[in-house]
């Protein structure tokens, strides 16, 4: 489920880039922290503290969700924006969200492809900056590496490459405006749109396939949910695969992924018995994309020593979150704002 290995997103970055030079633009995105050297940070790396310790946070973090943006207006968004200045707060954007709205950027419903568009100029206005001359867009890492900043430590797994290069080609579609056919980089927008369909129906087909063998007696829920985050954890085994990994770390970073997983974890198991009760979830193939979010945001995640918040207006998510106790994590546009201060 992991973007940053995959072939057809390198393609579709370097081609990216490559367009948006040729227009006589040069977008170069990266990852960087407030006051940090950028190349301490690549990936936001992630370190867990057991909830039982009070610790004061001297940063904090946020990551909004596909409909958060797609919900919320520039006004409401400038408003946030000026209170997470005055409070600390670090919006980042999630390359889940980012590929969902590149996706539908060129959607042939006309209300479909506004909505897409206006979302992903307010991911580029809350996530967006400056560094120096040079606009970036700062991004939470994808969960695959941070399994392997767990295994490996923090160099491995970087993704600063992929970042830039998705940021390149986010900032070329936004400055294209909404009315216009994105020709230019057609070719890279219909590739992302392929592979997420790709992979929804890819993921409509596997809960299908575990729901038919559980029913079969063939594997238990039991078995599964003891199962689940280790398949996580080969996933990201799977990107390095030339790197030893020691058994022992690979056992640590099994139950670290229980806990930093958790909501996304919570998100699976409601899902997998929707489909064992006998719902079709191929319109809601999607669920997929918000399991990746949240497996980035629970009740004992924290990014450089500072929490992460994720808002979002889905009720999946916020009932996840509750289950496991990171209901003060996950939350609507309007509790965010409350938090804010923002009246």
């Amino acid at each position: 489920m992991s973007l940053s290995r995959s072939p057809c997103f390198q393609r579709v970055h370097k081609s990216a880039r490559s367009a948006a030079d040729n227009r006589g633009r040069r977008y170069r995105y990266v990852i960087s922290s407030p006051g940090e050297d950028p190349l301490q940070t690549i990936c936001c790396v992630h370190r867990l503290r057991p909830p039982e310790i009070n610790v004061i946070d001297t940063r904090r973090f946020v990551v909004f969700d596909n409909n958060a943006y797609s919900g919320i207006g520039s006004k409401r968004l400038q408003a946030i924006i000026a209170a997470e200045k005055e409070e600390g707060i670090q919006p980042l954007a999630s390359l889940v969200v980012a590929q969902e709205l590149l996706a539908g950027v060129r959607d042939p419903d006309d209300r479909r492809r506004g909505r897409n568009r206006n979302a992903l100029a307010r991911l580029r206005e809350h996530c967006g900056d400056w560094s120096g001359q040079r606009p970036i867009i700062r991004f939470v890492s994808d969960t695959d590496s941070q399994i392997l900043h767990l295994l490996l430590g923090p160099a491995a797994g970087s993704t600063s490459d992929l970042f830039d290069e998705f940021g390149g080609l986010i900032g070329a579609v936004v400055d294209e405006g909404l009315t216009t056919s994105l020709d230019s980089y057609a070719a890279e927008i219909d590739e992302v749109a392929r592979h997420v369909s790709s992979k929804e129906n890819d993921y409509v087909q596997a809960m299908d396939s575990l729901a038919n063998a559980i029913h079969a007696g063939e594997l238990s829920t039991d078995q599964y949910r003891e199962l689940a985050p280790r398949l996580l954890v080969q996933r990201a085994m799977f990107r390095e695969q030339a790197a030893t990994y020691d058994e022992n770390r690979v056992a640590e970073a099994v139950n670290l992924v229980k806990a930093f997983c958790a909501v996304g974890l919570a998100l699976h198991w409601q899902t997998l018995e929707k489909v064992m009760g006998g719902k079709n979830i191929s319109s809601d193939a999607n669920t997929l994309w918000d399991e990746e979010i949240t497996c980035a945001t629970s009740a004992i995640t924290y990014i450089s020593g500072g929490s992460v918040f994720l808002v979002t207006e889905e009720g999946n998510l916020l009932a996840a979150a509750a289950s496991v106790g990171a209901a003060d994590r996950v939350m609507k546009i309007r509790d965010y704002e409350t938090l804010l201060g923002i009246p």
